[in-house]
């Protein structure tokens, strides 16, 4: 079974920070409400699309669980 996609999405700003997700210097819920995200990924219809910034990060989301991390360009 797949993680929870904020499992997800934490798991892979982590590997884009080369960290591990507990040593991570984030607490996501501060960028994006974990219930939208927990609410989009129970849709009946994976034609939905999510993209938030951090404040080293862009994260998109897709309705298939898929998670693009790009660095925020300076």
């Amino acid at each position: 079974m797949k993680p929870s996609l904020p499992v997800q999405v934490v798991n892979a700003i982590a590997d884009e920070k080369n960290v591990e997700p507990d040593n991570l210097d984030l607490q996501l819920q501060r960028h994006v409400p974990m219930d939208a995200i927990e609410y989009l990924s129970n849709h009946q219809s994976n034609e939905w699309k999510l993209k938030f910034e951090t404040p080293n990060h862009v994260i998109e989301l897709t309705g298939d669980h898929t998670v693009v991390v790009d660095p925020v360009n300076s």
